[in-house]
């Protein structure tokens, strides 16, 4: 559960503002707001996502929320895909909303889970665990394009000073 939810959202969330500049034309100013609609649900749904579990229950909530981040990112696939940029950043945007309301769901309630599967006095390893997991998929994710661009700037070093302009 917890790579599939590091696939669906976080490692998404890095590519983001290059897919938002390169598909749809906008700066990358308008690119860090549009990532408002994948991050904002992140503050806003735990706080009704909390209760869910209560009336549903942990295997429909965490369905529901990796059922989410799944149509969220076949929304983003579909953006790319798309003609015009008009239709590209409305695709993308519901599709940003659907993985950021998915992670929100999910990704407290995993906590619960591991917590409550602990026993009581291994949850603060069990936790730490399930977040250094966490932490670690995602900087393995993201750290891949990170060596790919200083491995491309080496063959090309007259592309670094394109690059230390948008930094």
């Amino acid at each position: 559960m917890l790579t599939a939810l590091q696939f669906g959202y976080w490692a998404v969330l890095v590519y983001l503002p290059l897919f938002l500049t390169a598909a749809i034309h906008i700066s990358m100013e308008g690119a860090g707001a549009a990532l408002l609609a994948a991050t904002l649900p992140m503050l806003l749904v735990p706080l009704i996502g909390g209760r869910l579990p209560m009336y549903w229950g942990w295997r429909a909530l965490f369905t529901i929320a990796f059922g989410l981040l799944v149509i969220g990112d076949v929304c983003l696939v579909i953006a790319a895909l798309s003609d015009g940029p008009g239709i590209r950043l409305a695709v993308a945007v519901a599709g940003m909303v659907l993985i950021g309301v998915g992670a929100a769901l999910a990704n407290p309630q995993l906590s619960g889970v591991v917590l409550a599967l602990a026993p009581a006095t291994q949850a603060g390893m069990a936790n730490a665990a399930r977040s250094t997991a966490s932490s670690s998929i995602f900087s393995r994710r993201s750290s891949i394009p990170c060596c790919r661009t200083a491995l491309t700037l080496e063959k090309r070093p007259e592309s670094t000073s394109v690059l230390a302009k948008e930094c």
